[in-house]
């Protein structure tokens, strides 16, 4: 059957997050336990993209800024989350 999840709550609701160069799922429960979304990919919706260095011109980098994303590093994003588990 489907399982539909309880709605989300928290200081990351209608936030959309995707990590680039790297993937950590301690990171990616925290973001949804704080009511986050973690996408694959960046698009005009995607809140924050997070690099393991924030300065990166990939294509990645370089499409959330052209967006507006905010992009930040790996740190910045556990400080925001409360820090690491």
């Amino acid at each position: 059957g489907v399982t539909i999840k309880a709605k989300a709550t928290g200081p990351l609701l209608g936030t959309s997050v995707c990590m680039t160069g790297f993937r950590d799922a301690a990171m990616t429960d925290a973001i949804e336990e704080q009511g986050g979304a973690v996408k694959s990919g960046v698009s005009k919706t995607l809140t924050i993209l997070v690099c393991k260095d924030p300065t990166s011109t990939s294509g990645k980098a370089q499409k959330a800024r052209k967006y507006g994303t905010e992009v930040v590093g790996i740190d910045e994003m556990w400080t925001r989350l409360g820090g690491r588990p």
